[in-house]
């Protein structure tokens, strides 16, 4: 990867693979993850372990997830990344999200990944 943007679509493609080794290797050995949801401003997975098992449940319970109309902003070692979630519940219910995540970089390594995110219907 070669540099932060770079890194953003690297993050977005192995997403939507669903690819858990190319998506844990845009973050660096001692990322943060801060998801949506988890009292009191979201819940904080730290380190690889931690984020790939996070990951790895996502995947499982949030079928064909994907990431579309997505746009990358980068600036110095901050970055924002703008998505739209699609997808399907275990239960078959589906599953339509606008959201944003800000991300801390060091070189072309995510640092820390805080997501936010709206119900859009």
């Amino acid at each position: 990867m070669a540099n932060q943007t770079d890194t953003l679509n690297h993050f977005v493609q192995a997403f939507n693979q669903h690819d858990l080794n190319k998506l844990m290797a845009c973050f660096s050995d001692d990322a943060v993850f801060v998801s949506a949801y988890g009292p009191p401003n979201g819940q904080v997975f730290s380190g690889p372990d931690e984020i790939r098992s996070y990951f790895s449940r996502f995947f499982h319970s949030t079928h064909n997830a994907h990431f579309g109309q997505e746009s990358h902003y980068v600036s110095g070692d901050k970055g924002v990344s703008e998505w739209t979630l699609t997808g399907t519940m275990e239960a078959g219910a589906p599953v339509r999200v606008r959201g944003c995540d800000l991300f801390t970089f060091r070189g072309d390594k995510i640092v820390r990944k805080d997501t936010f995110l709206k119900q859009t219907g």
